[in-house]
């Protein structure tokens, strides 16, 4: 992938920072080997032109997917970008057909197992508004046309919650993922999923650098979650 970032600046004050994400060809789908296909998303730094770490992506791509020999595992990083996220994950779910695709993102200072997905995107009450990595802020607008005002999580909350509780992980349930990225993509997951898939999005703490402490609770959240999806 490519990152292009623009600025308007000065030598003294930069005004504002907007960044496109942009592949050279599609992600392609691991081999079928029989096994049921788990596809994992993270998404890359923010705000645009940030260097921090975002504990997605590090959640995500970090997964050592041997902990779940039963399974194949795709993990992708998603560009902070209303529909663009969406939209690649909708083209990797067509493609590769996954039987579970668990988006991850950043939100506050635990781990928080998301309950329900709202039909909209709203970052204007944010002072200033809050923009996507381009830089587009959206005003109350649907996800969906006529979709569902609300769809539920179908990751096994309670499993996954006593579990981690158990591991001794912050966890708690959420019924709120902003109406921004993070949410826009759990409902763009749902909304179209087949029945049989497991669908959900969970956020993780926020973290500005990865240390090894960090990297284990990561893997323990991430590996808990794909077993309990896989055996839901």
């Amino acid at each position: 992938p490519t990152r292009l970032i623009a600025q308007l600046r000065r030598p003294d004050r930069v005004y504002t920072t907007s960044e496109l994400y942009l592949l050279d060809a599609p992600v392609a789908c691991p081999a079928d080997d029989g096994r049921p296909l788990v596809l994992l998303t993270g998404f890359l730094p923010f705000p645009a032109g940030s260097d921090n770490a975002n504990s997605s992506r590090e959640a995500a791509l970090g997964f050592d997917p041997a902990s779940v020999p039963e399974a194949r595992v795709l993990a992708v990083e998603l560009p902070v970008e209303f529909d663009t996220a969406a939209a690649m994950v909708a083209d990797l779910s067509e493609r590769c057909a996954p039987a579970v695709v668990v988006g991850f993102g950043q939100g506050r200072w635990r781990v928080d197992l998301e309950t329900t997905a709202y039909n909209g995107k709203d970052t204007s009450e944010v002072a200033g508004g809050a923009p996507d990595n381009r830089g587009l802020v959206l005003d109350g607008d649907a996800i969906r046309e006529g979709g569902p005002d609300e769809l539920p999580t179908r990751l096994p909350i309670d499993a996954i919650h006593g579990q981690l509780t158990l591991a001794g992980v912050d966890v708690a349930r959420s019924d709120d993922p902003g109406r921004y990225i993070c949410n826009n993509l759990f409902y763009s997951l749902a909304v179209d999923a087949p029945p049989e898939r497991i669908v959900g999005f969970v956020h993780l703490p926020i973290l500005r650098s990865v240390g090894d402490a960090d990297r284990a609770m990561l893997q323990t959240v991430v590996e808990t979650v794909v077993r309990e999806s896989l055996a839901a």
